[in-house]
């Protein structure tokens, strides 16, 4: 087993680096790859009909926390967003989670 935390940096495909966002459940996170430009939120978001959105209400565990850790991600540098369930965004991806992210209440 390996035990990985906030910040944890791995080499594996370029360089990797664990970003805690819990929210969806306590313990997610979201793996930044910067040299590479790509970031892997899990279901910190949806991107659903062409927009972001926030998790699901009916499956995320704490939203004021899950809004927290979004206006986190937004402050990452990448071009390309992945996500568990929907389409990626492969262009500026990080301009507009920041736009989103400045939606979100506080």
């Amino acid at each position: 087993d390996v035990y990985i935390r906030d910040g944890d940096e791995f080499p594996a495909l370029g360089g990797m680096r664990i970003i805690h966002v819990p929210g969806h459940t306590p313990g997610s996170i979201a793996l930044h790859f910067p040299e590479r430009g790509v970031l892997i939120v899990g279901d910190a978001m949806q991107h659903r009909f062409g927009r972001l959105m926030p998790p699901h209400r009916l499956f995320t565990r704490d939203m004021a926390q899950a809004a927290a850790s979004i206006r986190r991600l937004a402050e990452l540098d990448f071009d390309t967003l992945c996500f568990s369930h929907f389409r990626p965004i492969v262009r500026d991806a990080d301009l507009k989670v920041r736009e989103f992210a400045r939606s979100l209440p506080a």
